[in-house]
């Protein structure tokens, strides 16, 4: 699993626009926890999934993440990029510091023509 996303859905951390690829998280789902395997999770992965048109991934609270791709490599990709941008969140909460983000203007450009999905 991986670690920073986990603490994250765990500690309910905002992802903030710090970078063009968190610009795709900034609106993340988190799905509260369910029984790892169960109908409900799987139901509730869907929904937010559905919810959230942007976001690539969702944080599975006191789990993990979920990604979705066009392949299994975007979806793995996707994966490390909310790693990272976890990290980079939690790291500024560690640091006592409120980033500087991406404008909502260009936030919002950047998830129509690189970030929605059809």
């Amino acid at each position: 699993h991986s670690p920073m996303a986990t603490l994250a859905g765990v500690l309910r951390v905002r992802i903030p626009a710090l970078t063009v690829e968190a610009v795709a998280f900034a609106q993340l789902p988190v799905v509260p926890f369910l029984i790892p395997g169960s109908r409900e999770l799987a139901q509730a992965v869907a929904q937010a999934f559905r919810e959230a048109p942007v976001a690539p991934a969702g944080l599975l609270q006191n789990h993990g993440v979920g990604t979705v791709g066009e392949t299994l490599r975007q979806a793995a990709n996707a994966a490390l990029a909310l790693e990272e941008v976890c990290r980079l969140a939690i790291m500024c909460l560690l640091l006592n510091r409120e980033p500087v983000e991406i404008p909502p203007e260009v936030q919002e450009t950047l998830r129509r023509l690189v970030f929605e999905r059809p």
